[in-house]
């Protein structure tokens, strides 16, 4: 990190003063005695260190940093963030969708990136396990994942859809996930549908190049 140093404060206004006016004082009287002694020079030495420690101590205790780096938030219970390498598409049945904006899913005990706490998010709980390759992690594997931005927008209304052919429901209160705040109601906090009974809901997640810019790519879902 880089780092400047606070030297506008008064103390170390008067300190740096006072550095000069012992410097001249020192100089003058040398300089009224002729050449200087080894004595008075071995004096001087020690006299600029002493004064040149004391600077730095209080330059130290004033130092501040130039940026202020974010840090991650470290409380909280961690969910799978959903990625998925590029070229490659996933298919999940679902079991329950929670949609809420990152605020919800951090007061709920959640941990969130930093800056998603104003971003619409699903958290997808699959039927069964499921297996995805990823862009840097190689293979993992997970229950619940967390999506965000086209891929939540599009789930949300295909799930609302759903709702409304009675292939999907309103979760009931006895149903819901327990989140790791016990004070939270999660039926109070999110938007939650659930695979009615005797009905199957598939979602394919493909993660494709833009088709007109090469340096980007993009999440597609289908809904089955």
């Amino acid at each position: 990190m880089s780092e400047e140093l606070e030297t506008s404060g008064p103390e170390i206004r008067k300190l740096s003063k006072m550095i000069l006016l012992i410097c001249f004082i020192v100089i003058g009287s040398v300089r009224g005695t002729g050449e200087p002694t080894y004595g008075e020079m071995k004096m001087i030495e020690e006299l600029i260190a002493i004064v040149m420690a004391v600077l730095a101590l209080t330059l130290m205790a004033n130092r501040k940093p130039r940026f202020e780096v974010p840090t991650e938030r470290k409380t909280g219970s961690a969910l799978n963030w959903f990625t998925l390498k590029k070229d490659s598409t996933v298919e999940v049945k679902v079991k329950q969708l929670y949609f809420g904006v990152g605020i919800d899913f951090e007061e709920a005990g959640w941990m969130i990136p930093p800056h998603k706490s104003e971003h619409m998010l699903c958290l997808i709980v699959a039927e069964s396990e499921v297996e995805v390759e990823t862009q840097n992690k190689g293979l993992q594997t997970w229950f619940l994942t967390l999506v965000t931005q086209s891929v939540a927008g599009d789930l949300y209304r295909e799930a609302l859809k759903a709702q409304q052919s009675k292939v999907m429901k309103w979760c009931p209160s006895k149903d819901l996930l327990a989140a790791p705040n016990l004070d939270v109601d999660l039926a109070d906090s999110f938007d939650v549908l659930t695979v009615n009974g005797g009905h199957d809901v598939s979602i394919r997640i493909s993660h494709e190049q833009h088709p007109t810019n090469p340096s980007k790519s993009f999440y597609k879902l289908d809904w089955n």
